[in-house]
């Protein structure tokens, strides 16, 4: 992938995106940043964009942004060592706090009537369109909610 390819691999690639398709491209590595790209993005119009989000493998990890981490178990150790670096305790295991419960259980509402959306308009897709909608969900369930 990528990350073997080197950096001009990166550049290139993102030229091609911008001379031959015409993407618009925005950079950024913190959260704050991608939601602001994310924002900006949604703002661009008549044109496909290109959105390129540079991650530390491993971050807070000993080895982290190596290869080491890629792809291979923090350890142990190591893992004590992130938690410690990101202010989690490090004896406790696969915690989710309850306000993650609290946003998830918001967002079911949400999703129901999403997926009721999404199933009334494929129910009329299909006969307007049978050559592309016909027999899908004849084997497999596109029930959402």
């Amino acid at each position: 992938m990528a990350c073997h390819r080197g950096h001009g691999w990166l550049q290139r690639c993102e030229l091609r995106l911008a001379l031959c398709y015409g993407y618009s491209k925005l950079n950024l590595a913190q959260l704050a940043g991608i939601i602001a790209a994310l924002d900006q993005a949604q703002a661009v119009k008549g044109k496909p964009i290109f959105v390129n989000i540079r991650t530390i493998i491993g971050m807070s990890s000993r080895n982290q942004n190596t290869g080491v981490t890629h792809g291979t178990a923090l350890g142990e150790d190591d893992v004590v060592f992130v938690k410690t670096q990101l202010g989690f305790n490090p004896d406790d295991k696969f915690v989710i706090p309850p306000a993650v419960y609290d946003y998830f259980a918001e967002c079911e509402p949400q999703g129901e009537e999403l997926g009721a959306e999404w199933n009334t308009m494929f129910e009329r897709y299909k006969p307007e369109y049978p050559y592309r909608g016909g027999g899908v969900g004849d084997e497999t369930e596109w029930e959402f909610g």
